[in-house]
């Protein structure tokens, strides 16, 4: 059997130009929380073309980067102001998400070995750092303190409140 000889390929065609896209309308509109379809739109671009973008783009990823960095920025500077002013909630859920608090304050602590022990502290007897006064400060203001530490209030009825935020 005679052995065939192999065409080479043909070169590739270079595909269509990439088209243009203004990196300073992709913070702006990274910043303001565009999803990659209205990024698209606005640019007068496919959204496989922003997504293809992605993986070879580094000034693309850099401006899209920036802006969706400078919109969190700005959402985190809101919060803390909101809870600064004496905003509950948002004092609340920031002691939780940023000081990693929630409304069961004590930590069991197991130490595992042939004899068991157990340890439970209560973290309203730990030292305050001086960067939280401020924010102790201001939970006291509003009235939040207790409620953040999971003291019990007395509910009118000679029973102590759980100490969860309502």
């Amino acid at each position: 059997m005679a052995k065939r000889k192999r065409r080479k390929a043909a070169p590739k065609k270079p595909g269509p130009e990439r088209a243009p896209i203004d990196y300073a309308t992709v913070e702006r509109l990274a910043g303001i929380c565009c999803t990659t379809e209205e990024m698209a739109y606005v640019l007068g671009v496919h959204a496989n073309t922003l997504f293809r973008r992605r993986q070879d783009d580094e000034e693309f990823l850099a401006a899209e980067a920036r802006g969706r960095a400078a919109v969190k920025l700005s959402l985190r500077h809101k919060q803390v102001q909101l809870a600064l002013q004496g905003d509950r909630t948002m004092l609340v859920w920031l002691g939780k998400v940023i000081l990693g608090q929630n409304e069961k304050m004590g930590l069991d602590l197991t130490v595992p070995s042939p004899i068991q022990h157990e340890h439970k502290h209560d973290l309203r007897e730990l030292e305050k750092p001086a960067h939280l006064a401020g924010v102790i400060d201001a939970l006291k203001e509003c009235g939040a303190l207790d409620s953040v530490l999971g003291v019990g209030k007395a509910n009118g009825k000679g029973e102590e409140d759980s100490g969860r935020v309502h």
